[in-house]
């Protein structure tokens, strides 16, 4: 079974919005390592706005593929609405997070508190080798036990 990871985090910011993506795209890369599909939503570039698609567009399909998703890894370093927007769908259609919270923290201590209550995991990491690092131990893991879990049930099914 291909499960999903919906990735996501701030992207807001000119000088980091490509070393950003760049970050979500190792995270992509990562979880693709371990069988997992990615998506990282975008914002409406001008040409695509032109074209007719509009932020609101892009939110509701974002929204679908978050809801659709098996597994959220949010980024919080930095404070977000739109992040925000996403933690909650995600809290409210249960699925499991992972928070990840870099060296230069400027997000409240109520957020990551927050995520945790929820039962997400909140990773803290030094760098971004680090961060990538401990979402494939982590992604590893949790590929394992479900793998464990459907052979289970499949056996359980089996004997029937």
């Amino acid at each position: 079974m291909i499960r999903q990871i919906y990735i996501t985090g701030p992207t807001t910011s000119a000088p980091g919005k490509v070393q950003a993506r760049w970050f979500y795209d190792r995270l992509a890369k990562v979880a693709r390592g371990h069988g997992w599909r990615s998506y990282i939503p975008r914002p409406v570039t001008p040409e695509e706005h032109h074209a007719g698609i509009t932020e609101f567009d892009l939110y509701q399909q974002d929204s679908l593929i978050l809801k659709a998703s098996h597994l959220v890894i949010v980024e919080v370093t930095e404070p977000s609405s739109k992040v925000r927007s996403e933690i909650s769908i995600a809290l409210a259609s249960n699925l499991r997070i992972i928070a990840l919270v870099g060296p230069e923290r400027s997000t409240s201590r109520f957020t990551i508190d927050f995520l945790e209550q929820k039962g997400a995991l909140v990773l803290h990491y030094k760098d971004e080798p680090h961060a990538l690092e401990l979402v494939s131990q982590t992604l590893g893991s949790l590929t394992l036990n479900l793998r464990l879990t459907e052979r289970t049930s499949n056996t359980i099914l089996q004997s029937q």
